[in-house]
């Protein structure tokens, strides 16, 4: 009965648009790919270790389950990876320390987006979206678009299309490069789970930014002294900086493993790790710049309409009498210096702090980069002497 009840509420036509939209970020739990993936994974291992009696995994969002859930799942990629490279050559060897670092990277890169979400857009009442409904007006037109872009973030029509795609261009790169390394079929298995993975990553980079444009769109109610401080720009903002914080270490991460491919000694290895490394700017950069673009028009806007309030009472209160007393005088001057200070608050939500730790992250993987970039520099100098043209 209860069953029908809930399918009933779920289905309703009368279903109001905010609590659709809260429906919406709790289907976030299921409907995003990773927290899918690993969410059942949890569940499953809960089930096996109930039977056993080792109740140690519980099937709540806890680090502590995702951690265990992380390392089952880089056993589980790197057996089915030599499985599957044993079938196409029995010679391939159980041990391949490419083959772990990239079945950790795979898991590794599911679960930070796990758990990305479950700090900032679970159904937890701390939640970024929760402060967000709480920060907008009442009415159902404030909330559409917001809860339209929660539909289309989780929609599987772009999640599978996208990561299927970057798994494909990832197993294209390794195709491209097997000349050059050695490459079995599990390592083409393996490079597109990993693709797929990192994709759910970029699509996350590429989509929650885009939040921003439609809290523009809102009314939200700020500080109206300090806008900059009102506590949802100052979370947001947060939000933004982690997402591309994770961004420039999975980025960093990729980097490190193109060493393997030993980018030195091709022009074909050298190019594809330098189209990943700009890849990789691009996206940190995007998933950067552009929300703190979009709060930074938020915080203008209400300084600017602020500001104007403010002036039309000091032109109000400067029509005084041709000899104001001292109190009328008083509150002119507290009130001009109310102006000065709204005049001079700022008006961007970036953090200092953040933006250093961002740069910090964006120079790991250049620095990691530069010995290839300089090696390359020598072999086009001794492929031009070598050809004699002018340089």
């Amino acid at each position: 009965m209860s069953q029908d009840k809930a399918h009933t509420s779920l289905s309703s036509p009368e279903l109001t648009v905010k609590e659709d939209l809260h429906r919406w970020i709790a289907r976030t739990k299921t409907r995003l790919l990773c927290n899918a993936v690993l969410n059942t994974e949890i569940r499953v291992l809960h089930w096996v270790l109930s039977k056993v009696r080792l109740d140690i995994l519980k099937v709540e969002n806890t680090l502590a389950s995702t951690t265990i859930a992380t390392i089952v799942l880089v056993g589980i990629l790197y057996a089915l990876t030599i499985l599957v490279g044993k079938l196409w050559d029995d010679s391939v060897s159980i041990w391949n320390l490419a083959a772990l670092f990239v079945s950790f990277l795979t898991a590794f890169s599911l679960s930070l987006v796990k758990r990305l979400h479950d700090t900032i857009l679970s159904s937890d009442k701390n939640n970024i979206a929760r402060l967000l409904i709480q920060s907008a007006p009442e009415d159902d037109n404030s909330l559409r678009d917001m809860r339209d872009w929660w539909k289309s973030f989780l929609s599987l029509r772009l999640q599978i299309p996208f990561v299927l795609v970057i798994g494909l261009l990832a197993v294209w790169m390794l195709h491209k490069l097997h000349p050059h390394i050695q490459i079995h079929l599990g390592s083409y298995f393996l490079i597109l789970i990993f693709g797929m993975a990192v994709g759910q990553g970029g699509y996350c980079a590429l989509l929650i930014p885009r939040l921003a444009t439609v809290i523009r769109k809102i009314p939200m109610r700020m500080f109206w002294l300090y806008p900059a401080d009102t506590p949802w720009v100052k979370k947001i903002s947060s939000v933004f900086t982690k997402l591309s914080i994770a961004n420039a270490f999975i980025g960093t991460c990729i980097m490190f493993g193109m060493l393997w491919l030993k980018p030195w000694e091709s022009f074909s290895a050298a190019g594809i790790a330098g189209a990943v490394l700009v890849g990789t700017w691009a996206i940190v950069l995007y998933s950067f710049i552009y929300p703190h673009f979009q709060l930074g028009k938020i915080l203008k806007a209400e300084q600017m309409e602020q500001m104007g309030q403010l002036q039309k009472i000091i032109d109000s209160k400067s029509l005084m009498p041709e000899h104001p007393s001292e109190d009328e005088i008083k509150k002119l001057n507290e009130m001009i210096k109310v102006y000065e200070q709204v005049a001079s608050a700022r008006a961007s939500a970036i953090d200092t702090q953040a933006v250093l730790r961002l740069l910090f992250s964006l120079g790991i993987p250049m620095l990691s980069f530069l010995a290839v970039l300089i090696d390359l520099g020598r072999r086009l100098s001794d492929f031009v002497k070598g050809t004699g043209l002018p340089h």
